[in-house]
């Protein structure tokens, strides 16, 4: 943290001489000696107080008239911290996260609500509204106020009222978070003349430290940007920054005079002074502190389109305590709870019932205070002085923590506080992270989520409002389609396969919909992260592992027929129909799940296990839940995660390699030094690359209407340039009972660098696992539900762009000729052949009878 001065603000120069005298020592010294009064009075306590203050001032000044007195002060002095810790002052502040641009912010995590500024980010009026109320000496003084001092006994022997006489550098050295006083000394339960003498010598040592180190004027500078960043103004706002935007909503420059004196009075009791304490809400919702007029008129009328008055300041270098810039006559103002000022000044006109509340009064104060000359830069003319004090208070109002795209913040979250390990935490470190996500990619995922959970349960009136409102026309036919389909929550995913970025992340429908929250909807719940069954999603790893143990080819035929795999377990395929003898190609396309039961029985359940877990997918019950699935996990029966599997189905787009997901692009501290920066992305080998490709072949299949009649109409996509083909591999999927509605896929890698290669995950359902409401479920299969999310995606992300093929690998594949029913080599019999991709040297062998 750095309260390095920039272009100099030039102050007159000072010359108050340090001295004090042997006699105020002597009396340290005995006044350290006598103890406290026992019994109810706290009038000996307080006394003895602010005399040893009194005392302790010309004692550490420099006169001397006896040595006990000195010892006493060099005891009291004693193992008090070095103040050249200041350098090392670090706040807590907060961390802010942005896209993967660096210029969206999505969130911050704070344990307190602070923006650190430095001395030229703060307005001159700020810094005069704050000296003029609790530190009028502070540009001369050397950290502690003799005079002020002084005065406070004085007044305490002649009224009994006891009146404080701290100095900036004084509250600022007693703040705990610090760390310039210990913490016995600061603890409630201590003696308070101790605490008191402690605090005005190390105000006083830090004060010469810093003149000594950066000069008289650099050195005040650094303890009053300090004080200004540290200070609590409530509301956990510590630091004036985060004061103008917890009341005002404003960065610093836009505050107006009024409101730099308001925030100024809050410090010294901001519970009691809090404004939100005294706001009322009116026709239009602002919340507004009621300000008596000066007119006597009754409290001031605030315009409908209220934009505060901003009245413009004078500044000027004139020396502190000089008259302000005005020939008008001396004004009044209620008195100050610390500092009485030379001309009170009236906040209503004599003879108004109006009475100001107690945050209005103090602002008043702080304002006559300004005008008065006890600024160092800020000049009130007669005139604006009037203005300032029948400024409206028109408060911010409550400003909740909402974060952008806060499922994918969260868990973000997690690998942020792994990688910073012992470091300081996020609530506190103030770093700047870059994230991965892209805002477009992440804007068309809540819309089309939005658009199948959300929309489809309005009213018909306002389902047609939303419709046009959100340019979902030409989405509307498969919308109608789930209307009343009894489906309430959605989630998705899309990354680059190449490089792990998490490009979109929604872990539910709505997270700040807690208006719609029910058993089926859970809006805080994230579903990418959460473990739901995969049904026919899953079949894409098990013919892949298939074909990379040349248990199978592309062109094996396998029967689909009824069949019973043990213990009268006979499943049956989705539409309940039975197609005979079937290749691995149609198997796969039809999403068959006979075939693919006896495609896991012929590689063993163990390998699709182990490729599983090195494509980084984890099981609801650890690595063994697959082989206690059995031959039930080819058809997804075991729960994985949808972050999982929509990085494994990269694999087939990337040569057989998968990339670990990331979330984290770079990280900085609070002074803008890189402490993480991505390197290259984290891969592991699950496929050869020929296995990769023949499968995300198959899958194409699915978006080209002439190779799949049932599901190429739905998810064919023209929409690259000229309006032609896009290929994507896709598959879909349904758990038992429909309860899980799930679609993932990929796109070819792009042709050019700085484009993703994406791979997109969507799941639709209800958050208990309650079933849609389904007739039947021929009609409705995974396609009408999150295929239709799933393309619009594709087609609105991805609109205009080049439209590349899944790329061959150069050696490896070979195309041969088979018998299309026996999926062996043409022979005498042959009645139909077909050509087919295969790994070499498993292409067809032996010849039909």
């Amino acid at each position: 943290m750095s309260y390095r001065s920039q272009p100099r603000r030039i102050r007159p120069a000072t010359s108050q001489h340090r001295s004090s005298s042997l006699a105020t020592r002597v009396a340290v010294a005995r006044a350290m000696s006598r103890p406290a009064r026992s019994g109810g009075s706290m009038l000996p306590l307080a006394l003895t107080v602010i005399l040893l203050g009194f005392v302790v001032v010309f004692a550490t000044t420099g006169l001397t008239v006896g040595g006990a007195a000195l010892s006493t002060v060099d005891q009291l002095g004693q193992d008090l911290p070095d103040v050249s810790r200041f350098e090392q002052i670090r706040f807590a502040q907060p961390t802010v996260v942005y896209d993967r641009t660096g210029t969206v912010e999505l969130a911050r995590f704070q344990a307190e609500r602070r923006n650190v500024v430095t001395f030229e980010e703060i307005p001159e009026l700020v810094m005069d509204a704050t000296i003029s109320v609790e530190d009028r000496t502070f540009w001369s003084n050397e950290g502690y106020d003799p005079s002020a001092i002084a005065s406070a006994a004085l007044e305490f022997l002649r009224t009994g009222v006891l009146r404080g006489a701290s100095t900036i550098s004084q509250q600022f050295v007693r703040a705990p978070e610090i760390g310039l006083l210990p913490t016995e000394v600061l603890d409630p339960e201590a003696d308070a003349r101790v605490r008191k003498a402690k605090e005005i010598i190390q105000a006083g040592r830090l004060t010469d430290y810093v003149e000594r180190t950066y000069g008289l004027e650099e050195g005040k500078e650094r303890i009053l940007t300090a004080y200004l960043n540290q200070i609590f103004y409530g509301h956990n706002a510590y630091g004036v920054a985060a004061a103008a935007d917890v009341y005002f909503d404003k960065p610093l420059p836009e505050l107006t005079v009024a409101q730099a004196a308001l925030l100024a009075g809050l410090p010294q009791s901001p519970s009691t002074l809090d404004p939100y304490r005294y706001a009322e809400e009116d026709a239009f919702g602002r919340l507004i502190v009621p300000v008596c007029s000066t007119t006597g008129s009754g409290t001031v009328d605030v315009p409908a389109a209220s934009a505060s008055p901003a009245p413009s300041a004078s500044t000027s270098p004139a020396p502190s305590g000089s008259p302000p810039s005005s020939t008008s006559p001396p004004i009044t103002a209620p008195p100050s709870p610390r500092a009485t000022p030379s001309a009170p000044i009236a906040s209503a006109a004599p003879g108004s019932t109006c009475t100001n509340v107690p945050p209005v009064e103090r602002r008043n104060f702080i304002l006559a205070s300004i005008a008065e000359g006890h600024g160092r830069w800020t000049r009130l003319t007669r005139a604006q002085l009037e203005q300032a004090l029948n400024e409206p208070i028109v408060l911010a109002g409550e400003q909740p923590l909402i974060f952008t795209a806060p499922h994918f913040v969260w868990a973000m979250k997690a690998e942020l506080d792994s990688l910073l390990g012992d470091r300081e935490p996020a609530e506190r470190g103030g770093y700047r992270v870059i994230t991965t996500l892209d805002m477009e990619a992440q804007a068309e995922a809540e819309k089309y989520l939005e658009a199948a959970t959300i929309v489809p349960q309005l009213p018909e009136a306002e389902f047609e409002r939303a419709i046009e409102e959100r340019n979902l026309r030409q989405d509307e036919d498969w919308m109608r389609e789930i209307r009343g389909k009894n489906i309430h929550n959605g989630a998705m995913t899309a990354l680059d396969y190449l490089t792990g970025d998490v490009l979109a992340y929604v872990g539910s429908a709505g997270y700040y919909r807690e208006d719609l929250a029910s058993p089926e909807f859970d809006p805080k719940f994230d579903v990418v992260q959460g473990f739901r069954q995969p049904g026919s999603a899953f079949k894409p790893l098990v013919y892949a592992t298939g074909l990379q143990e040349k248990a199978i080819t592309a062109g094996t035929v396998l029967l689909d027929v009824t069949t019973s795999f043990g213990r009268e377990w006979q499943p049956k395929d989705s539409d309940r129909q039975e197609r005979g003898p079937v290749t691995v190609r149609q198997a796969l396309q039809y999403s068959l799940n006979i075939p693919a039961i006896r495609a896991i029985e012929r590689t063993r359940v163990e390998a699709v296990g182990q490729a599983a877990q090195r494509a980084g997918l984890q099981f609801l019950r650890g690595p063994g839940h697959i082989a206690e699935g059995g031959l039930a996990s080819a058809i997804g029966t075991v729960e994985v995660r949808m972050l999982d599997l929509t990085a494994a189905y990269g694999a087939f787009g990337n040569g057989g390699l998968v990339t670990a997901p990331r979330m984290i692009l770079e990280v900085a501290d609070d002074s803008g030094n890189a402490i993480f920066t991505a390197g290259e992305p984290l891969t592991s080998r699950v496929w050869d690359a020929e296995a990769a490709w023949i499968v995300a072949d198959i899958l194409e299949g699915n978006s080209d209407p002439r190779q799949n009649f049932i599901w190429g109409p739905e998810f064919n996509l023209e929409n690259g340039p000229g309006g032609s083909h896009r290929p994507m591999a896709v598959k879909t999927g349904t758990a038992n009972d429909t309860l899980d509605l799930s679609t993932y896929g990929l796109l070819p890698k792009p042709p050019g660098e700085g484009e993703p290669a994406l791979a997109v995950g969507v799941w639709l359902g209800n958050s208990d696992h309650s079933a849609p409401e389904i007739v039947d479920a021929d009609e409705f299969f995974a396609t009408q539900g999150p295929g239709r999310v799933w393309h619009a995606f594709m087609r609105e992300y991805m609109d205009g762009q080049p439209t590349p093929d899944f790329q061959r690998p150069e050696r490896g594949v070979v195309e041969d000729t088979m018998d299309a029913w026996s999926g062996g080599q043409p022979g005498a019999w042959t009645r139909e052949t077909t050509r087919e991709w295969f790994i070499s040297g498993t292409e067809p062998s032996a010849r039909n009878p």
